[in-house]
């Protein structure tokens, strides 16, 4: 069977996703750069936001599914304060980005983020990922851990065991358009970890736009072997929730801590799946203090 590329159901879809995603991107500060940067795999669509500074890393963040870069709208702040931040929408899933050629493994997908850093020079820097993005992120320091300072992982779905059954259950409703919208958006809200999906949050709202009106062509990730995970060669930050529907937060916990060569891991107490935002002062803080402590020299 040929392999296809992410699409739009239809153009209509695609101007309601965008309509969503402009009042989404209203809650970041303006970005200092915004560019469509051309990859093997399409185009990447990327902000930039705060100023470089000498000796201390930028920092790269990987979206979770279905949430581009606005989703990082309450950590921007309190990051590009005090350093580079580069914000970017993943190809084959919603938002700006353009796939062009399908992804074969996670290993194109982390091959097109390498590409990506090499675009904008920023290596080496701090990759942050969520959910989805965790696994983006992990792929990316496996097969480039030159081109990164440190990896952080928030909520990592994928990476370090399997999401539970339930998980892929209320994904199915969330990304089937003919299904009841109320259906739909309690599978988003169910995995965010709420009791219901908020129509007047912005992000919410784009959230549920995208995964109703794009059709993701994405490979599915594998956890790691205890032998990668061993090779892991960045310093590892991994926050995993308490109350997440994922599941597996302890023993996600205790096997990076076993097999991985620096990592600093904890199960966050009273935090979902969402915890990005849930905990998002503790968590800037905590980020912040990880990337001080392994800011590496500039690539020259």
């Amino acid at each position: 069977m040929a392999r296809r590329t992410g699409r739009w159901r239809s153009r209509e879809a695609r101007a309601a996703f965008e309509a969503r995603y402009a009042e989404a991107m209203r809650l970041l500060p303006a970005p200092r750069e915004t560019v469509d940067l051309p990859t093997g795999w399409g185009t990447v669509r990327v902000y930039t936001f705060g100023e470089r500074v000498e000796g201390r890393g930028p920092v790269v963040m990987c979206p979770g599914r279905s949430s581009g870069a606005p989703m990082w709208a309450t950590n921007l702040p309190a990051l590009c304060a005090e350093r580079e931040v580069v914000l970017f929408d993943a190809i084959g899933d919603t938002g700006l980005s353009e796939q062009t050629r399908p992804f074969t493994s996670i290993r194109d997908q982390a091959d097109y983020v390498a590409q990506m850093f090499d675009a904008l020079a920023v290596g080496p820097a701090h990759l942050v990922g969520h959910s989805f993005g965790g696994a983006l992120a992990t792929a990316t320091a496996l097969h480039h851990p030159d081109r990164l300072a440190s990896l952080a992982l928030l909520e990592p779905v994928f990476v370090l065991g399997r999401p539970r059954a339930e998980i892929l259950l209320l994904s199915l409703p969330a990304s089937l358009p003919f299904l009841p919208r109320s259906w739909r958006e309690a599978g988003l809200a169910r995995i965010g970890g709420q009791s219901a999906l908020d129509r007047e949050d912005p992000l919410a709202a784009m959230i549920a736009a995208g995964s109703e009106g794009f059709h993701a062509e994405l490979p599915v990730p594998r956890p790691l072997t205890d032998a990668q995970l061993a090779g892991l060669r960045p310093p590892l930050l991994l926050a995993m929730a308490e109350r997440s529907v994922m599941g597996g937060a302890t023993r996600a916990v205790e096997r990076a801590r076993a097999h991985v060569p620096v990592v600093e891991a904890a199960v966050w107490p009273g935090t979902t799946h969402s915890l990005p935002m849930e905990a998002h002062e503790r968590l800037d803080r905590a980020l912040l203090d990880f990337f001080r402590r392994h800011d590496g020299p500039p690539r020259a």
